[in-house]
């Protein structure tokens, strides 16, 4: 079964642009690395006082243990001054 990892969290509005440009830096260098690797970077369209964004990652050999563990430890580390609240992550995998 193919794993494809979700990870949301909240930011403030003034942080927004710094926290999207550090996600898109910290993507483009898990790219670099694991070669397939598809990332996505979503905002909630409703958010009104915070803003609340979604990463996605899929690989067509799916996204293993220790790749979920660098991403959850490297995004962590380089976002957590901007959080607000806990990073959220969920794995989900292909239906049989």
């Amino acid at each position: 079964m193919t794993r494809r990892l979700f990870v949301y969290f909240r930011v403030t509005r003034a942080s927004e642009a710094a926290v999207v440009a550090a996600v898109r830096e910290l993507q483009a260098a898990w790219q670099a690395a694991m070669p397939g690797l598809q990332c996505e970077l979503l905002r909630r369209a409703d958010d009104s006082a915070a803003v609340t964004l979604m990463e996605t990652y899929a690989c067509a050999s799916g996204i293993s243990g220790a790749w979920q563990e660098r991403i959850e430890r490297d995004a962590s580390a380089r976002l957590a001054t901007w959080l607000v609240g806990a990073r959220h992550v969920e794995l989900f995998e292909s239906c049989a």
